[in-house]
């Protein structure tokens, strides 16, 4: 459960089936509505093995308790927010974006710069998220993580120009391994989204992939 994050390892939904078997996707439809508690539950004593042996071995780093200052000062900003803009609202301008199908399954240049465009400008109000109480905090910082992770995905799905999967673009409806047989790659890079394309090693699998 380990994640390529020196020190980070991710259980549940978050990670799925782990990197050595499904890798970070999506939970397949169908899935036993309560089943996700469990699977958390059992990921969390996979990765804990791990996390002990880690921290058995790493060496102790210094901290910057200004740096922490900052961060605690970040996280509880919305409950000093004199704004009104609630998370439910935040939400409910998202699935606006990331539900109607023309954003979602069915995608084009066009619409996806649309929907880019209107998750920056979401991302942009969040500075004014306000919380009532700890839940409400809470619900901030996953209104946050939500937004990012739909700019991520529609970003990603703008530079992929091939049909996949569940990612289908109208104007280029076909698979096209000769390109696009690669990662899609997103670092940031002096505090800005950067994407790069990545060749999938298929020739140093054990096991290939049906085609």
């Amino acid at each position: 459960m380990r994640t390529s994050l020196k020190g980070l390892w991710a259980i549940g939904d978050t990670s799925y089936a782990g990197s050595a078997v499904a890798g970070a996707v999506c939970s397949p439809p169908g899935i036993t509505p309560g089943s996700g508690i469990m699977y958390a539950v059992i990921s969390a004593g996979w990765a804990g093995l791990s996390a002990i042996r880690y921290a058995k071995e790493a060496a102790k780093n210094s901290l910057d308790y200004s740096e922490i200052k900052n961060f605690k000062e970040e996280m509880f900003a919305p409950m000093r927010s004199g704004k009104a803009f609630l998370p439910g609202d935040a939400i409910s301008g998202l699935q606006e974006v990331t539900a109607p199908i023309k954003y979602n399954l069915r995608r084009s240049k066009e619409r996806l710069n649309e929907s880019i465009a209107r998750v920056q400008e979401l991302n942009e109000k969040l500075h004014a998220l306000k919380a009532k109480d700890l839940h409400y905090l809470s619900k901030c910082h996953e209104v946050k993580s939500m937004v990012l992770c739909a700019d991520l995905t529609f970003r990603s799905a703008l530079m992929r120009e091939e049909s996949r999967g569940s990612h289908f673009r109208e104007d280029f409806p076909n698979r096209d391994d000769k390109n696009w047989l690669k990662w899609v790659i997103i670092k940031q890079d002096n505090g800005k989204m950067k994407l790069s394309a990545q060749p999938i090693p298929v020739d140093r699998y054990k096991i290939k992939p049906g085609v």
